[in-house]
């Protein structure tokens, strides 16, 4: 797998993930999720802190202080010691794929620019079929 497409993996379920860090943790069933997410988190951050440079460390850092604004810098440094360090892409790939057998790959990112819209569905996983019938008007 392309190391910016994991980098970019990680990013997207790390991004709730440190959003959420202040906050009451998920409970029930999103507990499994959760913490295979802090799996990644501490792998990724265990990772930078052997490197060298600080930089990437500086860079999980404001990451973490402001995941929405520095989730692309993040990506970045991240695809770049996937790039050059195979044992640690082989390590988040299955990371990544524990968090999403857990639940935690389930983000759903709608931009909406402009106009007006009524109603917007999201379906993860889906069996059996869906039908959604809007002939009763409510």
């Amino acid at each position: 797998m392309d190391p910016n497409a994991i980098a970019a993996s990680a990013i997207a379920i790390l991004s709730p993930y440190l959003v959420k860090a202040g906050e009451e943790i998920a409970k029930g069933a999103g507990q499994a999720a959760w913490k295979k997410t802090g799996d990644i988190y501490e792998a990724i951050k265990v990772r930078f802190a052997k490197e060298e440079d600080d930089f990437p460390a500086q860079t999980l850092e404001q990451f973490e202080k402001s995941p929405d604004k520095r989730k692309g810098a993040m990506q970045d440094v991240l695809g770049e010691i996937l790039a050059h360090d195979p044992a640690f892409t082989q390590q988040l790939t299955n990371l990544l794929k524990e968090a999403d057998d857990a639940g935690a790959g389930a983000v759903f990112n709608v931009n909406i620019f402009g106009g007006e819209v009524g109603e917007i569905i999201n379906v993860d996983k889906l069996e059996g079929g869906i039908k959604i019938d809007k002939s009763s008007g409510k």
